[in-house]
């Protein structure tokens, strides 16, 4: 059943504007619901009206009998908790649209993916998944681990965005950029390897042939680069740009680049067993970059907006108005980023940085100021709270291994009360017995009770661990100490 084509949907569809993604998720979503029932789009929404003008409570209608029928065959389907978040959330909206009530059912509101698909691959994968990359392939992977930047943030790339952003001299490319999903602003970054190979990938777009072939001389002429041209363009265009210039003709689709990361996992043979994602996918690339920063000790902060996450307007507008500290930042983890083993070193960003540093100090040492002393002294006073924040960090986390088993027993008795009460554990105190409820304590538990009580210093470390306020006080410490930093460097 084709349901763009019926008018309610259609104009539900239209709501969404230029979220293409979004309007994909929820057109498969309602066009499932659509076959389960029998029913168009304007038939449910008709039936739901006079259900309504017939005084009928909730479970009188038919959207409660179809409603639950259906979410109670995601789950006999073994849907993954998150795609029938996502499912339910589509055919919610849609009836939202015209005013008519869903029944509530019991489902996951902050659900996962299923934990054979949060994998993500290791850089020895990647570099496999490379070795068999077209030019064009090799490019468009390396934005997404380079720069996070999404499947449909790929597609709307301007050549232009690019070349004007490009760092000739660091190989790194600033990218001021609007991401769809979220319409929020934000500055990234492409490291050296990846403008090398979008580099490469553009040099083939136009090149030019000796011998005479009008059929190979129109094929080339319709990937060459104009002023207007995306970054990336469909592999095969149709005559029209020829005579219509027109870009959209040749832009890549979010589904080609899907199909994409799919032929290089074919050819890597790193594809998953069946019902599995492909740990080589778009949104995994994305992942790459979030977690490699983080693991290299990057700011969460900085991590959150170069990713183009909304984050509080204050700090967003000083990151926005500091790409040039944003860039030197970026470049401290180029090698995090890096995927291929081998670097020239006079190319990487980070050297071409010391190296013009070294030579402004050699300068200033010959005419060393005060300011200049002091200056000095407030970077050592930032490099020791760095020092101490590092401690503090690795004290915690010395806690949290030595804590964890009672803290997951902790979070497992907790989810065992909200289950069976089907409410928040706080209020579930407030209302029943919990302790009729709870599961029984392990021996672990027993003996870190029993601990408690008698073991002031074990006390003390549960305390610190279990702390919202220390928490706080970490996270303060670690904002502070990167906001330092960026005003010194």
């Amino acid at each position: 059943m084709d349901i763009t084509s019926d008018p309610k949907a259609k104009l539900w569809l239209d709501g969404f504007g230029k979220k293409r993604n979004t309007k994909l998720s929820y057109t498969l979503a309602m066009k499932q619901y659509t076959e389960f029932t029998g029913k168009t789009p304007t038939q449910l929404i008709e039936e739901g009206k006079e259900d309504i003008k017939a005084g009928k409570l909730m479970d009188e209608r038919r959207i409660f009998i179809e409603f639950n029928e259906f979410h109670n065959n995601l789950i006999t389907t073994d849907k993954a908790p998150k795609t029938i978040y996502t499912t339910l959330a589509g055919i919610r909206s849609f009836f939202n649209k015209y005013y008519i009530e869903v029944p509530k059912v019991k489902y996951d509101s902050e659900a996962k993916s299923l934990p054979e698909n949060e994998e993500i691959p290791e850089k020895e994968d990647l570099r496999e998944a490379l070795k068999v990359c077209t030019p064009m392939q090799a490019a468009i992977m390396l934005t997404g681990i380079s720069g996070g930047l999404s499947a449909e943030d790929i597609t709307n790339l301007k050549l232009k965005t690019y070349l004007d952003g490009l760092d000739k001299e660091t190989g790194i490319c600033t990218l001021v950029q609007r991401r769809m999903k979220t319409d929020t602003r934000y500055i990234t970054f492409l490291s050296p390897e990846c403008t090398q190979a979008i580099n490469k990938y553009l040099e083939i777009r136009d090149r030019k042939i000796k011998a005479k072939d009008s059929r190979r001389e129109r094929q080339l002429a319709k990937q060459r680069a104009s002023p207007d041209s995306y970054l990336f363009i469909s592999e095969r265009i149709k005559d029209e740009y020829l005579q219509t210039g027109d870009e959209e003709i040749r832009k890549l689709t979010v589904g080609a680049i899907t199909k994409i990361f799919r032929d290089i996992s074919d050819k890597a043979q790193q594809n998953t067993p069946g019902g599995q994602w492909n740990t080589i996918r778009s949104h995994n690339m994305r992942k790459v970059f979030d977690s490699a920063l983080l693991n290299a000790g990057a700011d969460s902060f900085f991590v959150e907006f170069i990713i183009g996450h909304k984050i509080d307007k204050t700090r967003a507008a000083y990151f926005r108005a500091q790409p040039e500290k944003l860039k030197e930042i970026y470049a401290g983890y180029i090698d995090a980023l890096t995927i291929e083993e081998k670097l020239d070193p006079t190319e990487h960003p980070s050297y071409t940085l010391m190296k013009q540093r070294n030579e402004e100090l050699e300068t200033q040492n010959e005419i060393m100021t005060r300011e200049r002393q002091a200056e000095r002294e407030t970077l050592k006073t930032v490099l020791d709270e760095i020092e101490k924040l590092k401690q503090a960090t690795t004290e915690r986390e010395k806690l949290q291994a030595e804590f964890s088993p009672i803290m997951e027993e902790n979070e497992e008795q907790i989810k065992a009360v909200e289950d069976i009460t089907g409410v928040d554990f706080v209020t579930a105190v407030e209302n029943y017995d919990v302790g009729r409820i709870i599961p029984p304590d392990s021996e672990a538990m027993k003996e870190h009770n029993r601990r408690l009580k008698a073991d002031p210093e074990y006390k003390a470390k549960w305390r610190k661990i279990t702390s919202y306020k220390e928490h706080k006080k970490l996270e303060n410490q670690k904002h502070e100490t990167f906001n330092t930093l960026l005003d010194k460097l």
